[in-house]
């Protein structure tokens, strides 16, 4: 698979779930397919190379819930292997979890940038948690963008004052881009 040719000065941002290539169709199959979440299935890898087509399309893809190359993925790490299918140059992990015995764990979640540039900087960060092994994954591409201008373009009449406030009033550039793409406006468009 090949980068696809950029067509206009956009930056295509997409941010992804991937349940540690477990598939779910309907509601009902996070519960009768939950064992997938655990165990290896030989189904994940040809969902990983539906995976690597539906975001080839994208210039940075952010993963939640990442194998790491764990027993459940059959020791194979999700997203260097989605970088390497859909031609993702960078590739930036944060293990946030592991499951199992420290050398054999039976699952190992994380959050992975593919990006088709190179990242200046990342920052991992921890979130609060009952259980630890929350976590988010900051990077910085190019020479910064100002999210400020940003917001009202990318998302024309859905963003919320309260979203428009905490944008304004972030310390950094980096920290209002990064309360843009999580804000709960971007995420639903």
């Amino acid at each position: 698979m090949t980068s696809p040719e950029r067509t206009s000065d956009l930056l295509r941002v997409l941010t992804f779930n991937m349940h540690a290539g477990a598939r779910a169709d309907r509601f009902g199959d996070y519960l009768t397919k939950a064992w997938q979440h655990v165990l290896p299935s030989p189904g994940k890898t040809s969902n990983l190379r539906e995976i690597a087509t539906a975001i080839a399309e994208f210039d940075v893809v952010c993963l939640q819930e990442a194998d790491g190359g764990s027993t459940r993925s059959g020791f194979m790490h999700q997203s260097h292997q989605l970088a390497k299918m859909a031609a993702f140059g960078t590739v930036i992990d944060q293990r946030n979890r592991k499951v199992g015995l420290k050398s054999l764990p039976f699952a190992c979640s994380g959050n992975s940038i593919l990006a088709r540039q190179p990242c200046l900087e990342w920052k991992e960060h921890s979130l609060p948690a009952r259980l630890p092994g929350r976590g988010v994954l900051v990077g910085q591409f190019g020479a910064g963008v100002d999210a400020r201008a940003l917001a009202p373009r990318v998302l024309p009449g859905v963003l919320t004052p309260a979203t428009a406030r905490a944008i304004a009033a972030a310390e950094t550039p980096q920290s209002a881009l990064a309360l843009l793409l999580v804000s709960p406006e971007f995420l639903r468009r």
